[in-house]
């Protein structure tokens, strides 16, 4: 946040519109972040109760699947 008023003040836009990126990332990476514990949570759950082994083994690899989804 410092170096987006930083750069306001110095009215460098460019560091201003890098600045506002990097916030706009680190929020995407923090929500990815929650959703995926939320996700590997659940699997868990249904594993112990109707899955067994297979929801298990899903809710152990859910997040390198997604991220070989995003990347």
């Amino acid at each position: 946040m410092e170096s987006l008023v930083d750069a306001l003040k110095k009215r460098a836009w460019l560091s201003a519109w890098l600045a506002v990126l990097a916030i706009l990332v680190s929020i995407v990476r923090a929500i990815t972040k929650s959703v995926l514990f939320l996700v590997k949570w659940y699997w868990f759950g249904f594993a112990m109760g109707f899955g067994g082994w297979h929801g298990l083994k899903f809710a152990s690899n859910i997040e390198a699947f997604i991220h070989s989804l995003i990347v």
